[in-house]
């Protein structure tokens, strides 16, 4: 991104950046794939042949759903064609679960870290905007009553991975099958 940004003379926009960060994590994964696809013979197990490979199925079934959920989330993100104001608020709740999440880990493993006033200071700000946004009321109800309960969100989208697949144009029987498999 810096070097597109220099090359380009313009900033990218916090939706490239989240777009560029999600299209990474699946080349990465796309490469790893591609190892448990075509895996490098394993020699000197007594009684097999040279050759012998084993093809981790599990992992390479959890892999490709990982494709699936990030390419969703870019979807949903950077891609979906939707009015400025709504992504804005996708935005909101999109950092909003992240910093959640940051103060979640944190304080699990007992942290004292200084970042940690941080993270709250932000997740209180997001809320903040994210209660006076005009998009508030559009909230399905029972986020909506989580949200009010200060619960932490449970996903960073606001759209069920079916609603948002089938808007991605998967149909939905099909996703719900494909997705099945592969968890």
């Amino acid at each position: 991104i810096r070097v597109s940004q220099g090359v380009a003379g313009f900033q990218t926009s916090r939706i490239g950046v989240i777009a560029s960060q999600l299209l990474s994590q699946n080349v990465i994964t796309i490469l790893t794939i591609d190892s448990l696809i075509h895996p490098t013979p394993r020699s000197g197990i007594p009684g097999l042949p040279d050759s012998f490979t084993v093809t981790d199925l599990p992992s390479l079934s959890i892999l490709t759903r990982g494709i699936v959920e990030t390419y969703l989330a870019l979807f949903y993100v950077a891609v979906q064609p939707i009015a400025a104001i709504e992504r804005e608020f996708r935005l909101l709740w999109w950092d909003w679960h992240g910093v959640n999440e940051r103060i979640w880990s944190l304080s699990r493993i007992g942290s004292k870290a200084k970042k940690l006033e941080t993270y709250e200071k932000r997740r209180n700000d997001l809320r903040s905007k994210i209660a006076e946004h005009s998009n508030y009321s559009s909230l399905p109800p029972k986020l909506r009553k989580q949200f009010e309960q200060r619960r932490s969100p449970t996903d960073a989208v606001l759209l069920s991975k079916v609603k948002l697949a089938e808007a991605a144009g998967i149909h939905p029987d099909q996703f719900k099958v494909t997705y099945t498999s592969l968890s």
